[in-house]
């Protein structure tokens, strides 16, 4: 019942954000949404398929929606596996999933994450998530615990190797193209 209601009060904020937000409208030093230039379609501002382009960790969608979703599961099997009750569970996996947003954002972090990443990816600058992204994310992450409590283990746990499997696809696909 908790998951509906946060993902219900985000999605309305989501639309909200979309519909009477200007583009590139900052708060708090953040993006709200950004607007991808030169395009016409609403939907190239709404999904983007990159790796670690311009606009992933920007627009309400990315390649790492999938990874917030297997996180979800992953933190529900995890805190079930360790004997939490299902309420408890629940809770302690929305806490961390929130938590990661936030601490994931922190400039700090985002120094640090850059400073790491310079040793795998050529000109890779993260900036930190918008904040439409850092809404999808939590949304994707509580989809991803609604998943784990509503679908028996070994189903959850396959799905969690799958998005896995897809996101290192990309991933790979990327590292060749820049190549």
């Amino acid at each position: 019942m908790i998951i509906q209601i946060i993902v219900s009060i985000i999605m309305i904020i989501l639309i909200i954000f979309h519909i009477y937000i200007p583009y590139n409208t900052k708060f708090l030093g953040f993006v709200i949404l950004p607007k991808v230039n030169n395009t016409h379609s609403m939907l190239d501002n709404i999904i983007d398929y990159d790796v670690d382009g311009k606009y992933t960790n920007k627009l309400t969608f990315d390649i790492y929606t999938l990874a917030h979703i297997s996180a979800g599961i992953f933190l529900y099997l995890l805190f079930n596996y360790l004997g939490y009750n299902k309420k408890q569970a629940i809770f302690y996996s929305i806490l961390i999933s929130i938590l990661f947003e936030i601490i994931e954002n922190m400039q700090i972090m985002i120094d640090i994450f850059n400073y790491i990443v310079k040793f795998f990816y050529i000109d890779f600058n993260y900036t930190g998530d918008s904040i439409v992204n850092i809404l999808t994310d939590i949304i994707a992450n509580l989809f991803g615990i609604y998943l784990a409590t509503i679908l028996p283990v070994n189903i959850s746990v396959l799905i969690f190797i799958i998005l896995n499997i897809i996101i290192k696809y990309f991933e790979y696909k990327n590292f060749i193209n820049k190549k």
